[in-house]
C-alpha cells in the first residue's frame, strides 16, 4: 500500500502538470459509482481551474479555484497518471479528467480499496485532515511531544500504535517497521511501557526512514508505480521490511517476520530485543 512518501512522490511529479489547467470533462466509471447521480456530480468539476495540490498522510487532494476539491486515497493499489487523451486506456480506469492542456487525468486502481471523492467545501476537506494525526513531514517538537503521551497511554503494541492514521498521519507497515528497527525497539513493545526519549528516537527515526524514502522515490515491492509509471529506488535500502530471513544489516541475525494485528512485522531479534 502506498504510504506518505509515495503518495508525496506522485504529488510532486503530477502536480506541474496539473496546476493552472483548465478541466474540460470529466468520466467516472459505473464500477467505482454505479449511481448515475453520483458520477454526474463530478460534473462540477468542468469549467474549473486546477490551483493546487496538496496532502496529508496518505490522503491527497486538487484543490480548484472555486473551492471544490478532488480526495484520493489509493488504498492498496491505486494509481494516478498524467497521460495524453490519445493514449491507450489501462485495464481497471476508472476516472478520466480531461485538461486543456490535451492530457487527462487517469486514477487507476485494479482491486478498488482505494477512493475518489467530491467535496464542495473546504469545510469538508478539513474534516478529513483533521480525523488524522500530524504528517512526519511536517510535525513539530509540539506535536511530538503530544503524540508520546498519547502513546504512552496506550497499552497496545507500539508497531499497533504506529499504524494507527489518528495517531500519525502516512505510517504504514514499511516506514513502521523500519523506524522500529532503527530505533532498536521491540515491534511488541507496549506503549505503557517505552520512555520519553525512547519515543522521541522513534518519532525522529520515522521521519527519517519516510525522507529516505521520498529521496529515493518510494518502496515498491508489489504494485506501486510512481507518478511516471515507474518503481520506486528505495527498496534495496530497506533495513528489515520484506527481508524475512536474510541477515540484519548491522549484526547479520536472521530477520525474523511476526503477524500484528493481521499484518507482517519484520524485525531482528538482536537489535531490537527488549529495548525500552
Amino acid at each position: 500500500m502506498p504510504e506518505g512518501p509515495e503518495v508525496e512522490t506522485i504529488r510532486l511529479d503530477i502536480e506541474p502538470l496539473l496546476v493552472e489547467q483548465k478541466i474540460k470533462s470529466t468520466w467516472i466509471s459505473p464500477v467505482l459509482y454505479p449511481a448515475t447521480q453520483k458520477r454526474n456530480q463530478f460534473k462540477t468539476l468542468e469549467g474549473k481551474t486546477i490551483s493546487a495540490l496538496g496532502r496529508h498522510g496518505k490522503l491527497l487532494w486538487i484543490n480548484t479555484s472555486e473551492e471544490h476539491y478532488l480526495l484520493v486515497r489509493l488504498g492498496m493499489t491505486g494509481r494516478l497518471h498524467v497521460q495524453h487523451r490519445d493514449d491507450s486506456l489501462e485495464k481497471h480506469t476508472h476516472v478520466r479528467i480531461q485538461l486543456n492542456s490535451g492530457n487527462e487525468l487517469r486514477y487507476i486502481d485494479s482491486r478498488r480499496f482505494g477512493s475518489v471523492t467530491l467535496v464542495q467545501t473546504e469545510a469538508e476537506k478539513l474534516f478529513e485532515i483533521q480525523k488524522m494525526g500530524p504528517d512526519p513531514f511536517s510535525w513539530d517538537i509540539k506535536q511530538k511531544k503530544e503524540i508520546i503521551k498519547r502513546i504512552q497511554k496506550s497499552e497496545r503494541s507500539i508497531k499497533t500504535i504506529l499504524l494507527d492514521q489518528s495517531v500519525l498521519a502516512g505510517v504504514g507497515n514499511i516506514y513502521a517497521s523500519e523506524a522500529l528497527f532503527v530505533a532498536k525497539i521491540a515491534p511488541e513493545k507496549k506503549g505503557t511501557e517505552l520512555s520519553a526519549q525512547k519515543l522521541l528516537s522513534l518519532l525522529d527515526a520515522v521521519q527519517d526512514v519516510m525522507k529516505l524514502a521520498l529521496h529515493h522515490r518510494g518502496t515498491s515491492f508489489m504494485s506501486y508505480v510512481d507518478g511516471w509509471g515507474k518503481k520506486g529506488d528505495n527498496l534495496s535500502r530497506l533495513w528489515v521490511f520484506a527481508r524475512t530471513e536474510q541477515p540484519c544489516k548491522i549484526c547479520g541475525t536472521a530477520i525474523e517476520q511476526k503477524v500484528q494485528a493481521n499484518r507482517s512485522t519484520f524485525y531482528c531479534p538482536k537489535c531490537q530485543k527488549d529495548r525500552r
